[in-house]
């Protein structure tokens, strides 16, 4: 019994919102997914090549060439975290402790969308991942993922087959060179999204992913095929659409948004907390969440604030 509830449990995530946009979420089905290049942290999305371009000078690493990366990758992401009930993500991303924190079920994302998995153990265009902040272990998790690139470009038994790595013979050395040079950008395209600066470990943050530009690439692989089933649940969430914009706490974002009508039968929202300071009622707030058809636990907060 406590076997199964931590198995359900660790698909559980946590995002922390104002009562305004929980309402929006739930009247649209709809989440919104943010572009990284308008996060807060200024150095998020150069970190990755700094620390890879610095381990790639080790001799282990020197048959892997540093190319110029010129290439624009389109990263949208919704933040969340694993910490459930959390005074600072109440207060710092639910309106002051006015909002709501909803648990997010990630199953229901990844069995609906069950052939990206197949890709890439390390990256597709739709997937969840935990922020790494702490420096010794950004360059451990690069190495591993260069450690596994090179074995199979020497064609040793591995499971990180990238989805590209598989379509190239590597029994040629021209073909091993090109998985070289391919080992560099896909390893930035990794990690870009993945390193945060150790000043915002107490986030804790996990992010749902969406990869526009690797989606697009895998969009153009299997253009000539109809009723594809890497392309075509992922596009019943609108993620084949183009970005859009709106103004966010003063300044304009670009986002993609992610409609969930195809799944929303599968309850992807599991429980909601209200804030220590929210003002609905538990009462209303669970007529409401059975007059959208919304089946989940619904709970205040354990955090008492002083009024």
């Amino acid at each position: 019994m406590i076997v199964q509830m931590k198995k359900q449990t660790e698909n559980i995530i946590y995002h922390y919102c104002s009562l305004e946009a929980f309402y929006s979420i739930i009247t649209s089905k709809s989440f919104w997914l943010f572009s990284l290049d308008s996060s807060n942290d200024l150095d998020e999305t150069t970190k990755a090549k700094e620390i890879i371009d610095n381990v790639l000078k080790e001799e282990k690493y020197k048959s892997i060439p540093i190319r110029d990366n010129s290439k624009q990758e389109e990263f949208y992401a919704l933040s969340c975290t694993r910490k459930r009930d959390s005074a600072l993500h109440f207060n710092k991303y639910a309106d002051n402790d006015k909002g709501v924190c909803l648990g997010i079920d990630t199953n229901v994302f990844k069995k609906y969308l069950n052939s990206t998995e197949r890709l890439n153990p390390y990256f597709g265009y739709f997937y969840f991942l935990e922020v790494i902040y702490k420096n010794n272990k950004k360059e451990k998790e690069i190495k591993k993922y260069l450690d596994e690139r090179l074995r199979y470009i020497n064609s040793e038994r591995t499971k990180a087959k990238d989805f590209f790595e598989a379509l190239i013979d590597v029994s040629s050395e021209e073909k091993k060179n090109i998985l070289r040079e391919l080992a560099y950008t896909t390893a930035i395209s990794c990690f870009k999204p993945k390193l945060k600066i150790e000043n915002y470990i107490d986030e804790s943050e996990t992010r749902m992913l969406f990869c526009r530009s690797q989606f697009q690439i895998y969009k153009d692989l299997f253009k000539d095929k109809s009723n594809n089933l890497i392309i075509k649940p992922a596009e019943t969430l609108n993620l084949g659409s183009s970005p859009e914009f709106k103004v966010m706490s003063g300044v304009i974002r670009k986002y993609m948004e992610l409609k969930m009508d195809k799944i929303w039968y599968k309850q992807p929202i599991k429980e909601v907390i209200l804030g220590p300071n929210c003002k609905t009622e538990k009462k209303e707030f669970k007529e409401f969440l059975e007059a959208k058809g919304i089946s989940c636990k619904a709970e205040e907060s354990k955090i008492k604030n002083r009024k």
